[in-house]
């Protein structure tokens, strides 16, 4: 796939064989969570809480009108946690880091004035070099090697 324009766009429920497609792959899941893919049961649960709850924001990736990935945030009271999931056909094509460059000024809209968080395993490279390129600075990592990034509200203008 080119480096067609990528679009952002709300999720809806009838995003869920695109979505479960995603959490269901085990090469993308891997550093998520416990690593595991998650079932439709879950992704199910999961997706129906992003399209009610307000806190929660997830974002279809879509090049050339066919979804390639997903973005998040969710607004966790200390700040909000963003993170994003691409089709592993269109690994190394640049689209984390364009979904990351049209999503991270939606959520600023949508939570102003509010610290940005990252929770990445210390294995996933490529996102820690990724997020650190977007402002993110390195934090503590836990128990289960997640490390936590942040980056500083960005003031209204």
């Amino acid at each position: 796939m080119s480096q067609s324009e990528l679009t952002l766009r709300e999720i809806t429920p009838s995003d869920a064989d695109f979505i479960y497609s995603l959490a269901s792959d085990a090469r993308v899941t891997a550093f998520v969570g416990d690593g595991q893919p998650w079932s439709e049961e879950f992704t199910m649960k999961r997706l129906n809480q992003a399209v009610q709850d307000e806190h929660i924001c997830w974002l279809v990736a879509l090049v050339n009108r066919i979804p390639v990935g997903l973005f998040v945030a969710s607004d966790t009271g200390s700040g909000v946690e963003v993170g994003y999931w691409v089709r592993p056909e269109n690994w190394g094509q640049g689209v984390a880091g364009r979904m990351l460059d049209a999503g991270l000024p939606l959520v600023a809209e949508r939570f102003p004035e509010t610290d940005l968080l990252a929770r990445v395993h210390e294995q996933n490279t490529a996102s820690l070099k990724l997020l650190e390129r977007r402002g993110f600075r390195r934090g503590h990592t836990d128990d289960q090697r997640i490390m936590t990034l942040h980056r500083a509200a960005q003031p209204r203008a």
